[in-house]
């Protein structure tokens, strides 16, 4: 199994370009052999700082990263979305894998200062099969 790390600059303003970087890197990681392709924290919005529109998007949003990974034949895990559930929102890392199936995702418990005053911390660890064996986010 090969990773590739992917680092991107992320435009707080458009989520749109974000997701345009995430496609591109995921098909150079695939042109030199990635299997599972992985990027930072908040690569698609940015840090939520008060837009709580942007939980709302989070099925909009999944439903793209889930094309690219069927379009690139790569497992994906785009960083983290804001994920909007009853009323609250989380900090929430997904793992799609190359036909684009979500396999499992992480809200994340142990949230840095900024982020508590606009996000719910998850409650569980995420740790689930891979074609390629166990994995676990976080």
């Amino acid at each position: 199994m090969k990773v590739a790390l992917a680092q991107i600059e992320i435009d707080y303003t458009s989520p749109e370009a974000n997701l345009n970087s995430i496609s591109d890197l995921c098909s150079k990681a695939k042109v030199k052999g990635a299997d599972v392709v992985v990027f930072p924290e908040y690569s698609v919005t940015g840090p939520l700082r008060g837009k709580s529109y942007l939980g709302e998007n989070f099925e909009v949003y999944l439903d793209s990263l889930s094309k690219f990974a069927r379009k690139h034949s790569v497992d994906l895990v785009p960083g983290s979305l804001i994920e909007s559930e009853n009323g609250k929102q989380f900090n929430t890392t997904v793992y799609l894998d190359k036909k684009g199936k979500l396999l499992n995702k992480y809200r994340k418990i142990n949230l840095w200062y900024g982020e508590k005053s606009f996000l719910s911390s998850g409650n569980s660890i995420s740790i689930f099969k891979t074609s390629f064996g166990l994995c676990g986010l976080a």
